[in-house]
């Protein structure tokens, strides 16, 4: 028995079609990564910043605090009645204390504990005004409560002079020009004790008053 054939109307070519495929890509497809690494790279700068910016404020906050109490201390050491016999002494002393603590901070050479305090330019920077303000407002009050002692010093170093001198005038042992030169220390208008303390305000005019008279009934 025969088996029927078929030939295919439409032969196939190994050409194919002879057209090309082209694939299209959006720009902004393309570009999407490198704006989201952009975007990661801002935000990981701005975070450094920020973190930058509370290292300075934190430092700047501590290393002002701790000045303001160190300083303190001294002055209030150099208030302490066992420590102000010479009020003058004790203040210039405090004073420069105070100053070379200022200088230690600002510096950058202040540790706290084994580690610099402030690491942080800007800390630093900040710091020359407001430990500036802090020293110069512990030092003016450190004067203003020491003033009283100060006082009360030349008060009690007048008197001593007046009675060294009344002491002498009235010393019959020593030469007329020792007693007059013992005179002139406490009477001189320009030179003696008691002028000299009222000039400098440290007694008024009926203090000045009530020692010369006082000075003059003690002389023998």
């Amino acid at each position: 028995m025969r088996v029927p054939t078929y030939q295919a109307q439409v032969k196939r070519s190994d050409a194919g079609s002879g057209q090309m495929i082209t694939a299209q890509l959006n720009p902004n497809t393309m570009a999407a990564p490198s704006l989201l690494l952009a975007d990661a790279g801002n935000k990981l700068a701005a975070y450094g910043v920020e973190l930058y910016k509370i290292q300075a404020d934190t430092q700047l906050r501590l290393a002002s605090d701790m000045l303001t109490s160190e300083a303190q201390a001294i002055a209030d050491n150099a208030l302490d009645p066992a420590n102000n016999r010479d009020p003058v002494l004790a203040q210039e002393q405090a004073e420069a204390q105070i100053s070379g603590l200022f200088s230690q901070y600002s510096s950058g050479t202040k540790m706290n504990g084994t580690e610099p305090l402030m690491t942080n330019k800007t800390a630093r920077t900040q710091f020359n005004a407001a430990g500036y303000k802090i020293m110069s407002d512990i030092i003016r009050q450190l004067r203003k409560d020491n003033a009283p002692n100060i006082k009360n010093t030349a008060v009690i170093n007048t008197d001593r002079i007046i009675q060294n001198g009344v002491d002498k005038m009235s010393n019959p042992n020593l030469s007329l020009s020792d007693r007059e030169n013992a005179y002139v220390d406490v009477f001189d208008m320009t030179f003696g004790a008691i002028a000299a303390a009222g000039k400098s305000g440290y007694i008024d005019s009926k203090g000045m008053g009530g020692r010369a008279d006082n000075a003059a009934d003690d002389i023998v």
